[in-house]
């Protein structure tokens, strides 16, 4: 049905060959920058979700050791 469709215009067959093998091509570049920009947000999100991680740890061993010290503070500067 193709053939048959360039065939009313009377197109070069080594064109449309060459044609073909370009789009090919093409398609083959677009499919492989997809999977990579993929790849990359991948990294991104999981980097950005270990970063958030990271400071929430961070945070509460923070916040921790600020009560503990506080608890301290409190304990030495009022005795029972």
């Amino acid at each position: 049905a193709e053939k048959q469709y360039f065939d009313k215009f009377q197109i070069d067959p080594k064109i449309l060959s060459l044609f073909k093998e370009y789009s090919q091509s093409l398609k083959h570049s677009m499919i492989e920058s997809i999977e990579m920009n993929t790849k990359l947000f991948n990294v991104y999100v999981k980097t950005r979700i270990s970063t958030i991680k990271s400071l929430d740890e961070y945070l509460h061993t923070m916040m921790d050791l600020y009560a503990e010290t506080s608890s301290r503070f409190l304990d030495n500067t009022h005795p029972k």
